[in-house]
C-alpha cells in the first residue's frame, strides 16, 4: 500500500482522483439508460437508499427473520404494510 501523503500529499490525491471519477463519468454509456459507473457506486446509492427508506427483503427472506424473532421474543417493527409490498 502506498501512501499519498509521503508523495505529492493526500489533498493533491485526493483531487487528481476527483479528476479521474469526472473523466470517467464524462464518457458516454454503451446504454443511454445507465450511466457509468464506478466499482462501489451503485453500492454506496443502494446504502443511501436503504438507511433512508428502510430495506426490501423478500417473503423468502422475512418470513423465516419473523419466524426466528417469535421464538426468541423480538417484537416484530416491520409495519404490515411495507411487509405486504415485499
Amino acid at each position: 500500500m502506498l501512501d499519498p501523503a509521503a508523495f505529492s500529499g493526500a489533498a493533491a490525491f485526493a483531487g487528481q482522483m476527483d479528476g479521474l471519477v469526472g473523466l470517467f463519468h464524462a464518457n458516454p454509456p454503451a446504454d443511454p439508460l445507465r450511466p457509468v459507473r464506478l466499482p462501489g457506486e451503485r453500492g454506496l446509492l443502494l446504502r443511501r437508499q436503504q438507511l433512508k427508506h428502510g430495506m426490501v427483503l423478500k417473503d423468502s427472506v422475512l418470513s423465516p427473520l419473523r419466524s426466528w424473532a417469535q421464538r426468541l421474543g423480538v417484537p416484530d417493527s416491520c409495519p404490515a404494510a411495507i411487509a405486504a409490498k415485499v
